[in-house]
């Protein structure tokens, strides 16, 4: 993780995935992780209204919506797309937070833990998010430290249902499990206009 605190990286928006500055921003971002990986490397998920390029090793998703009455064939990978007809509408940032300590020996949902770990933590550290004033989220902020309009959560009193945190206005939104749990998705989005 860098120590160097990091804006949203809201200036890709619009851009297509062969961009310039996307290119710049992924080696940008790769060179921050501790060892070489193969991050560069995404996996594409790929539907008729958007296409996500996952970067698991970055925890990063970036969403890209077609352009020009373009309809991308669900299931297509990248080199089957037409990457000038896309932009870049939506980033998430992904949180790993370290597994919580059991009482017990049984390990009781630890197999479900490792299954929804698909991505890494994105290697910034902290982000800032462009509000004002300006906010920095760190690995450890938990949605209680957020200044902003949250909800969800209700349901069983042991907090296991997702709650969320966002700033509609400026693009912006956040994940959790709720009760002073940690950040785990920062999703970042183009502001709609009402």
């Amino acid at each position: 993780m860098s120590d160097m605190s990091f804006p949203l990286p809201t200036y890709l928006f619009g851009s297509n995935p062969t961009s310039e500055s996307i290119r710049t921003y992924i080696s940008t971002i790769t060179s921050l992780l501790p060892t070489s990986h193969s991050a560069t490397v995404p996996e594409v998920k790929a539907y008729s209204d958007t296409v996500y390029v996952n970067y698991y090793d970055l925890g990063l998703s970036l969403l890209y919506v077609p352009i020009k009455a373009y309809k991308p064939k669900t299931g297509s990978n990248l080199e089957e797309l037409d990457l000038n007809r896309l932009i870049l509408d939506g980033i998430d940032f992904y949180n790993v937070p370290p597994p919580k300590e059991k009482s017990d020996s049984t390990g009781s949902g630890s197999a479900a833990r490792k299954a929804e770990l698909a991505f890494a933590s994105h290697p910034s550290n902290p982000l800032v998010l462009p509000l004002k004033p300006t906010f920095e989220i760190s690995p450890e902020t938990t949605g209680q430290m957020f200044p902003a309009r949250k909800g969800g959560g209700s349901g069983p009193s042991s907090g296991s249902i997702n709650i969320w945190c966002e700033w509609s206005d400026d693009g912006i939104m956040a994940w959790e499990r709720g009760k002073g749990a940690i950040w785990k998705v920062l999703s970042v989005f183009v502001p709609k206009v009402s």
